[in-house]
């Protein structure tokens, strides 16, 4: 799955690749290592094969 997360305070954003099973947790730690609140961001699901 890749997906593209937007922060709508600073308007900077990124994406992951990962497996559907961790994407949850990868995307937790990516949010804490980038100090990134979730109601400063949104998310576009961009492949979820």
């Amino acid at each position: 799955m890749v997906i593209r997360i937007y922060n709508l305070e600073t308007g900077e954003n990124f994406e992951l690749d990962e497996d559907i099973e961790v994407m949850g947790l990868v995307l937790e730690q990516e949010l804490e290592n980038r100090n990134w609140k979730t109601k400063d961001c949104r998310v576009e699901v961009l492949d979820c094969e």
